[in-house]
């Protein structure tokens, strides 16, 4: 089988669990990866701010996914990514005033996430993006919007959940050539969708979020093995077995909470490379 699909099995208690309650992690081969780390804070635990630092100054790591998990900050970092410099923010509201100046700088997004209070903002130079925009709202009034931005050559790169609005990355890249998402309010379903008309058509998960409620699986081209699991009972272990059989974290998701709106439309000039 092309696809390799361990499914971790929630309790109904775990099912019903707020978005900050999980812990997402998808994982593939065929990344060009090499020292991939990883490590969390704990559960309402600040992020470790020292720990990037470190990786990026002394291991010359960068960061390749992160968010606000079951496990609090969890962060994956490797070398060989393709990025260059990489920046992030970590504030108590969305930071729009300093997203538009990195982008100025030839920054683009590359991981957003929500969690006790904060958001996390990670902004990298040397990635496949070019143009960006994002929108942060209700996610049956984002549809129209994604619709909109796909017939102009954008695709999701990023989501993120804050208790009350999704804020929607997009992005034009060549890493991505279809795309489409479903919205799946349990996990048993959400595992029958990906089996059944994402991997069966040999399409790709591109990410993972949750709202407490609903899951949110974006998907499309790619023809990369992969593998995901849902608030694993013991991260370690699963991550030691996929490295173990040459598979790389691809994107860690999870949940938040709290909210402050705000939106940048996509745009000829925004953003551009």
């Amino acid at each position: 089988m092309k696809r390799l699909m361990l499914l971790t099995l929630l309790s109904a208690m775990t099912l019903l669990a707020n978005a900050q309650d999980k812990t997402i992690i998808i994982t593939e081969n065929g990344r060009p990866y090499t020292n991939q780390t990883w490590f969390y804070s704990g559960k309402g635990k600040a992020l470790q701010e020292d720990k990037i630092k470190k990786h990026w100054n002394q291991e010359e790591r960068r960061i390749t996914s992160a968010a606000y998990t079951k496990n609090g900050w969890f962060v994956t970092m490797a070398k060989n990514t393709g990025i260059g410099k990489q920046t992030y923010k970590y504030s108590t509201t969305w930071p729009q005033e300093w997203i538009n100046t990195k982008w100025s700088e030839d920054y683009r997004i590359t991981s957003i996430s929500r969690g006790k209070g904060k958001w996390l903002v990670v902004m990298s130079k040397g990635h496949d993006y070019w143009m960006q925009c994002y929108r942060r709202d209700e996610l049956s009034n984002i549809k129209s919007w994604i619709k909109h931005n796909w017939d102009r050559g954008y695709y999701i790169t990023n989501a993120a959940f804050d208790g009350s609005l999704w804020t929607v990355v997009m992005s034009r890249t060549s890493e991505y050539t279809s795309q489409g998402y479903f919205i799946a309010d349990n996990y048993d379903k959400m595992a029958a969708e990906i089996r059944e008309d994402v991997w069966s058509n040999d399409l790709s998960i591109h990410l993972i979020e949750s709202d407490g409620d609903d899951f949110l699986v974006v998907y499309g081209s790619g023809d990369q093995s992969q593998n995901y699991s849902v608030n694993n009972s013991d991260v370690s272990k699963y991550i030691k077995k996929r490295w173990d059989n040459s598979y790389h974290i691809s994107y860690i998701g999870g949940g938040s909470y709290n909210q402050d709106t705000k939106s940048h439309p996509c745009s000829g000039t925004t953003g551009m490379r």
